[in-house]
């Protein structure tokens, strides 16, 4: 069969070997079979303490210089994303943090207090299976205020009204997640 001028083979096989290229100024590489050593392949050229985990790209690149298989794009980017010591060694995309800066101290009892939910909680006799937590951050007395999963913010001021607001007053802030 004649060649038409500007066309090229894309195949070829070798020692019963298949071989793959786009164009004809690109080297042969090997067409590998849906077998269990492309996932070898891609272990050795990303995942081996010598490959040292380069990533997506030049992952992609060492192994297209010798190796051929329809989706290997697809196949070595799922596997540099799903890679445990690529994601937890991973750079920071977020700004850095700015300085920690602690609460001031109250000069008070009760000037300053925080307030959690702690849920959930074995059920009482009375329906309770959660706990309303309001400490003093200065002197850290607690109150621990049984109530519900189900309670709202209405039923929670209430709940800091009588337990709370009654024995210590007003505090000048809260502090809750």
């Amino acid at each position: 069969m004649e060649e038409k001028k500007g066309t090229y083979k894309r195949y070829t096989i070798e020692n019963k070997l298949l071989y793959y290229r786009t164009d004809e100024t690109e080297p042969w590489r090997l067409c590998l079979p849906d077998t269990e050593f492309r996932r070898t392949i891609i272990h050795e050229n990303h995942d081996l303490p010598i490959a040292g985990h380069p990533g997506f790209v030049q992952t992609y690149s060492k192994i297209a210089r010798a190796y051929y298989w329809p989706g290997m794009h697809k196949d070595i980017r799922r596997h540099t994303k799903e890679c445990d010591a690529c994601q937890r060694t991973k750079p920071s995309t977020q700004p850095p943090s700015g300085e920690l800066r602690p609460l001031p101290i109250p000069s008070r009892p009760w000037q300053s207090i925080d307030m959690d939910y702690l849920m959930p909680v074995p059920e009482s006799k009375n329906g309770h299976n959660a706990i309303l937590v309001i400490v003093d951050r200065l002197t850290k007395m607690a109150h621990f205020i049984p109530t519900t999963d189900k309670v709202t913010a209405k039923e929670t001021a209430e709940l800091f009204l009588q337990n709370v607001f009654r024995y210590h007053g007003l505090p000048d802030n809260i502090i809750s997640d």
